[in-house]
């Protein structure tokens, strides 16, 4: 086998550092390897909820890429050695910059769907009406889809484009290739197809394939920032990070408060987010909580820049040529001093927001992650009883916890915060953090517990630990 260690023009670029390791946001694939009969494989490293990954995809000559196989590694150091024996490093090679606009597909008679209307900014708005007319924390559970967080974003905008005859395409995480609703698989020529699109099962294997050969990495490079203020900010939207090997999430907005709305049972601006690993599940909803802002090429707010076709070819329109592009967000005077991202963000396109109703949706918010936490504790519990659920295996990456309560610290932080510089907010944050939230065996957790826990570093994020010591109370 001919091996090639990439130096990665357009995805992530691995430095070993003596301090550690830098990650930044330029290519698609972390290493790439081409056997005698030209069958490519690229190599991608993934964090996962406490260890890493790495997904193989393999390509052969004029076919469509695969998820080949993953790997679990309980550090970065252990991935990036498995990478280098993976792909060698013989020599280096650039990525061409066309592969990113590639769109190849096994069967030209065929597509997904038919491409019968183009994108507009009146289309984009009458996508954000459809969210915010039809998504649930169930929609996923309904249609039994499985989703991680990075496949809520983009299912839900190619359900909407194939209902409507629009045009969908998004890059693959490996190769770079645009995968569109014109990019037919071999093996799916004689699936059923049906109007409707749940009962579509090419559609349905579309969707999978696209749930698998993507992540969020590449929702960085698919998507535009743009202007956001009243109108212009709306539903269909989504937060994303990257931040390499270290921090990643997406979150879909799906509810935004309207000038002259008036009060609701849902926050100003809800937004649904999935977790891994990708399984059928109810999708957690949450208030817009975010403390910094990002980089630019580490994503912010975000929509989809839209495919169009150039001379028989699909590419995705240049972000700046998109309707309301901005960079306003990741300015330095976006934010007031000591101001957070999500509360710049709301001041900006809510003006009549009732900040004492966020605080109750703040709590609310907390409630429901300390009682998904439980979940996953008490699952660990059952699971890890007859099963190994040591590092590196993915019983330990479904149910620990690091990233789950470092967001619950910071939402509580967060909160405080809020509480601190809203009149009345204190009597009801008191109120609050006298509530019961759980029992633990035979002992009462109340809010301010939790609390205390987190400030103290006391919970335990390891599925290994007792129920009392993932609660901080051994």
């Amino acid at each position: 086998m001919l091996k090639f260690f990439v130096k990665a023009s357009l995805f992530i670029n691995i430095s070993l550092l003596a301090g550690g390791v830098r990650a930044e946001v330029k290519s698609f694939a972390d290493a790439v390897s081409q056997d005698a009969a030209g069958v490519k494989s690229y190599f991608v490293i993934e964090k996962e909820e406490s260890g890493f990954r790495i997904d193989e995809f393999r390509q052969a000559p004029n076919r469509m890429q695969d998820l080949a196989r993953l790997r679990r590694f309980a550090t970065l150091s252990a991935a990036l050695a498995a990478m280098k024996r993976l792909a060698g490093d013989h020599s280096r090679i650039e990525l061409r910059d066309d592969s990113v606009f590639s769109s190849p597909t096994e069967d030209s008679s065929n597509v997904i769907w038919p491409t019968t209307r183009e994108w507009t900014w009146e289309w984009e708005l009458a996508y954000g009406q459809w969210v915010r007319d039809n998504m649930t924390t169930e929609f996923f559970v309904q249609y039994n889809f499985g989703t991680d967080c990075a496949d809520v974003v983009y299912v839900m905008r190619w359900i909407f484009a194939r209902q409507h005859g629009l045009p969908a395409a998004n890059r693959l995480v490996g190769s770079g290739n645009l995968f569109t609703n014109e990019s037919m698989r071999a093996a799916w020529s004689d699936i059923p197809t049906h109007e409707d699109w749940r009962l579509d099962q090419r559609f349905r294997a579309a969707l999978n394939y696209l749930s698998n050969n993507t992540a969020t990495r590449s929702l960085v490079t698919d998507g535009y920032p743009y202007e956001l203020r009243a109108g212009v900010f709306t539903e269909a939207s989504h937060h994303v990070v990257f931040k390499g090997f270290f921090h990643h999430h997406a979150m879909f907005v799906t509810h935004v408060q309207r000038e002259g709305e008036g009060l609701s049972a849902k926050p100003p601006i809800e937004l649904m987010y999935s977790t891994m690993p990708r399984a059928v599940r109810s999708l957690e909803p949450s208030a817009y909580w975010e403390q910094g802002s990002v980089l630019e090429t580490e994503g912010g707010l975000m929509r989809f820049r839209w495919p169009t076709r150039e001379a028989g070819h699909w590419r995705l329109v240049e972000a700046t040529q998109m309707p309301y592009f901005s960079r306003e967000q990741y300015e330095s005077g976006f934010c007031e001093e000591g101001e957070y991202f999500s509360d710049a963000v709301l001041r900006k396109v809510i003006p009549d927001i009732d900040w004492v109703k966020l605080i109750d949706d703040g709590v609310r918010d907390i409630f429901a992650r300390i009682q998904s936490r439980s979940r996953v504790v008490e699952e660990a519990l059952v699971v890890c009883a007859r099963e190994s659920c040591e590092p590196g295996t993915e019983n330990f990456e479904n149910f620990s916890t690091p990233s789950r309560d470092r967001r619950l610290k910071d939402l509580f932080g967060q909160i405080v915060a809020l509480v601190g510089s809203t009149v009345g907010g204190a009597e009801k944050w008191d109120l609050a953090l006298e509530q019961e939230v759980l029992m633990i065996d035979e002992t009462t957790l109340w809010l301010y517990d939790v609390k205390t826990a987190l400030d103290r570093g006391m919970l335990s994020s390891d599925p290994r630990a007792t129920r009392r010591q993932r609660w901080g109370l051994d």
